[in-house]
């Protein structure tokens, strides 16, 4: 799956990787989750782009886990805007409990 699998599926999963950093960016524009998921995105390109580059083409080297390392770092940032989301959600319960109080 590290050679021709893997090119088969780079142009089916691409727009779920940049929808991913476009709901991220836009997500922090509305002031729900912090910077930090846009980041594990940008950082999962930068790895994936960069990795394949040196270890095969510099060090003709191929690496098994390279490809399950990107997508891991993809599986965090998605869990973490999910995080963010429910900890944002809980917040504004409590404002609203709070203000049906008074």
């Amino acid at each position: 799956m590290q050679t021709g699998g893997v090119a088969f599926l780079i142009p089916l999963l691409s727009p779920f990787f940049i929808g991913s950093l476009v709901l991220a960016k836009g997500l922090k524009k509305q002031l729900l989750i912090s910077k930090t998921s846009g980041y594990i995105f940008i950082a999962a390109f930068l790895v994936g782009l960069f990795g394949a580059v040196i270890l095969s083409k510099i060090l003709e080297y191929q690496l098994p886990g390279l490809t399950l390392t990107v997508l891991g770092l993809f599986a965090i940032g998605q869990s973490l805007i999910g995080l963010e989301l429910l900890n944002f959600s809980k917040k504004m319960n409590l404002r609203f409990a709070t203000l049906a109080q008074c």
